[in-house]
């Protein structure tokens, strides 16, 4: 489960402002990775995704 956590707190911008803060991302990846286990189960982890796309175009 932590490969997940590390991707959404590690690949994301908000990184630099958790180190810009003097903080470290190990706490933070450990509690995502918590609660995905409790939301989603952790062997396997286990949910549900949802896109909604919209293309518009302009007329004349």
């Amino acid at each position: 489960m932590a490969g997940k956590a590390i991707g959404l707190i590690e690949g994301a911008p908000v990184l630099a402002k958790i180190h810009a803060r003097g903080g470290s991302s190990g706490p933070i990846v450990d509690a995502v990775a918590t609660a995905f286990a409790q939301t989603g189960g952790d062997n396997p982890y286990r949910s549900t995704m949802q896109a909604i796309v919209v293309t518009a175009r302009a007329s004349g």
